[in-house]
């Protein structure tokens, strides 16, 4: 089996299976004998004492039921899209593929040709996290040693399923848990970014404001029902693809980190007043 648009799950042949696990090996593999290149720092990777996946539910589970999990991790960089799963060759100096956004039937927006990696234990997920955060894009500011660049989406996907007794598959639910780390806001001024930086900050600022106009408009459209306005999902990559999670069919929590020196007030103010915004 193998994810397809937002949430189906599709049974596969033989001889595409063996295809989705050589990919799988392959990405397990990197992480094995990754190698740091100069714009990439490990400081603030998760350590494997640290991360743990703990699969409880408060719902009556049938002996006869199985699930299966995939992981996929994708970052979006100067308002495009890249697996972070795909591998790189450093000495051929290939660029990452540029990914696109497309609709299901239903008009859920995903990411078309992202990969997913079934895991079948902690091990293999630590893995697959670890060989993400290597290729996620950082950089050092005047601000900070290790700034990321880009927003990036570590994305699990559970599906329950029965088999019965002629061993067909049959699919229960499919659930989505995605963690979203965003790229840091922070004032060019101060970060002394020139060039490609400042193109990099210009976008994320431009991505976290589009953000900040939706929550905006969902906030106002809550106590005006019958004439809302519409909201920019569209003027963005990250709150296209979130889009369904805003509307009702998920539910969005919040981490606001503030720095603590006063230099940063300004930064600081516009955190806490964006997110005072997403808790109502």
């Amino acid at each position: 089996m193998k994810p397809k648009f937002f949430s189906d799950v599709i049974t596969l042949t033989n001889a595409q299976e063996s295809k989705e696990e050589s990919k799988k090996q392959t990405v397990l593999a990197i992480a094995e004998h990754s190698t740091s290149s100069e714009d990439v720092s490990h400081d603030h990777d998760v350590s494997h004492e640290e991360f743990s996946i703990d699969l409880r539910s408060n719902e009556d589970i049938d002996e006869r039921d199985q699930f299966a999990l995939w992981i996929s991790f994708a970052e979006i960089y100067n308002e495009q899209i890249f697996d972070l799963l795909e591998p790189l060759n450093v000495k051929e100096k290939k660029r990452r593929t540029v990914l696109k956004l497309g609709d299901d039937k239903n008009g859920h927006p995903y990411i078309k040709g992202l990969k997913h990696i079934l895991v079948c234990n902690q091990e293999e997920a630590y893995k697959v996290l670890k060989i993400g955060q290597q290729n996620r894009r950082n950089t050092s500011t005047k601000l900070n040693n290790n700034s990321s660049r880009s927003h990036c989406i570590f994305n699990l996907k559970l599906a329950r399923l029965t088999v019965n007794h002629q061993g067909e598959v049959n699919i229960i639910k499919v659930s989505q848990l995605s963690f979203v780390d965003l790229a840091g806001s922070e004032r060019c001024s101060k970060t002394q970014n020139t060039g490609d930086g400042l193109k990099e900050a210009a976008n994320t600022n431009t991505s976290l404001m589009v953000l900040g106009k939706c929550l905006e408009q969902l906030k106002y459209n809550q106590s005006h029902r019958s004439n809302p306005n519409n909201v920019p999902f569209r003027e963005s990559k990250l709150t296209r693809l979130f889009q369904v999670f805003f509307c009702g069919q998920g539910k969005v929590s919040m981490i606001v980190n503030v720095s603590q020196c006063a230099s940063a007030f300004d930064e600081t103010f516009h955190a806490l007043k964006f997110s005072a915004i997403a808790r109502k």
